[in-house]
């Protein structure tokens, strides 16, 4: 069992392959008397519970539920993802589509990873598509999915920076490459971030690094319109963030996008901002506690007005996650025994109840593609039979079930 708190890195005892199947966690949490207790992990004042993140959720830890690693064999490349960093990951119904990323090489592969029954499948795509990339965005919005910008391998020239826009509409897995129609375009870029608000998508920052010439960042907001296609360069004000990339940025409450760390000009950044897209005002959050350290390549989401940050890099690989409570600003850190392994670039989801994390750049320049998902809040007994029924197809044998149960595996047949 401690074999799976480590990351699956060549050389450690992960990395044989041996661990196909699902693998699942003890849960660890007591109570008084020494006895297991489903109702634990209440949390005291801003602090991360003992064995589990608190204050994502009102009076139950983060990670109350089991925390399931899935170990990908590479020995079955046709049937999962190559191991990757750099890649996206977004929600669609139920399934998380990946797209992307790279190991020494750019990928142009699109996986559909079904969240109720757990199974990949690649996805065969329109002959017409991007070229492979990494680093860029996707975002989805009314069954397709826009991908933009990020860096290619590309006629011999290991970095060539993209601001390229496609979309992919995810009925029919067809691409097609939304042109600037001769208005302003975002420069060319890798590492930015992008999130959806109001039929509309925000990019934020992102940058070009080269080792042959000077780091170039930015620091704007360009807002594309789904429905005109175009783009516009927002004139915002406030307390302007530095110029940053490989940040974190989320959606928060409202119209705010919350941004967190980043590389910049100096090195490496630990703050918090907020830019409220709809007066346009950014604004420096002043917060409590002791911060993550400084870092970039980390994922975040926004849960229950509580910000949460997984992983990244500095001159390490971080293994902790932290949490900022936006009600009161203050950090907390994690005390427990769940470890996602210190790793930078990988994506996190999250899905109904679910956060996944998948993939990622781990110590010694490895990659890997194994995933993780752990449960936000307790599930109700009927919500762990139904979650457990929607890992098989049951839709043949709905004729001869009592009409309620019927219903019940109807609503939660998989749409993947």
């Amino acid at each position: 069992m401690a074999c799976l708190l480590q990351d699956s890195l060549p050389g450690s005892p992960c990395s044989s392959g041996e661990f196909t199947n699902e693998m699942t966690f003890e849960e660890f949490s007591t109570d008084g008397d020494g006895d297991r207790d489903d109702d634990l992990c209440v949390p005291e004042g801003l602090s991360w519970g003992k064995s589990s993140l608190s204050g994502l959720v009102d009076s139950k830890c983060l990670f109350k539920q089991k925390l399931r690693r899935h170990i990908v064999k590479e020995g079955h490349p046709e049937h999962t993802p190559k191991a990757r960093f750099g890649h996206t990951a977004v929600v669609h119904r139920d399934s998380m589509i990946v797209y992307g990323g790279r190991d020494n090489r750019c990928f142009d592969d699109l996986w559909q990873l079904c969240l109720k029954t757990k199974v990949w499948r690649e996805i065969k795509q329109s002959a017409q598509r991007p070229i492979p990339r990494a680093g860029h965005t996707a975002v989805v919005h009314k069954d397709k999915m826009y991908v933009f910008g990020g860096v290619a391998d590309h006629a011999g020239v290991h970095n060539w920076w993209l601001n390229d826009l496609w979309v992919l509409n995810l009925e029919t897995y067809e691409w097609s490459r939304i042109p600037s129609l001769g208005c302003l375009t975002p420069d060319r870029r890798k590492g930015h971030t992008a999130v959806v608000h109001n039929d509309k998508m925000y990019v934020f920052g992102g940058g070009q690094d080269d080792l042959n010439n000077p780091l170039l960042l930015f620091n704007d907001i360009w807002e594309l319109d789904f429905e005109t296609e175009r783009w516009t360069a927002c004139d915002y004000g406030g307390e302007i963030p530095e110029p940053r990339m490989y940040h974190t940025c989320v959606m928060g409450d409202a119209q705010n996008m919350v941004l967190f760390g980043g590389r910049a000009e100096g090195g490496f950044l630990n703050d918090v901002y907020e830019l409220d897209l709809s007066r346009m005002r950014a604004r420096l959050v002043r917060v409590k506690g002791t911060p993550p350290e400084n870092r970039m390549c980390s994922t975040a989401i926004y849960h229950n007005k509580t910000l949460a940050i997984f992983t990244g890099g500095a001159f390490t690989y971080f293994e902790d996650s932290h949490q900022l409570n936006f009600e009161t600003m203050t950090w907390g850190t994690v005390d427990s025994d769940i470890k996602f392994g210190g790793r930078t670039r990988p994506t996190t989801v999250k899905w109904k109840n679910t956060v996944v994390t998948f993939g990622g750049c781990v110590t010694g320049n490895g990659y890997v593609n194994d995933y993780v998902e752990i449960e936000l809040e307790p599930l109700s007994l009927q919500q762990h039979l139904l979650h457990h029924l929607s890992s098989y197809d049951l839709r043949k044998d709905i004729p001869h079930l009592p009409p309620n149960i019927a219903a019940l595996i109807t609503a939660t047949a998989p749409s993947c």
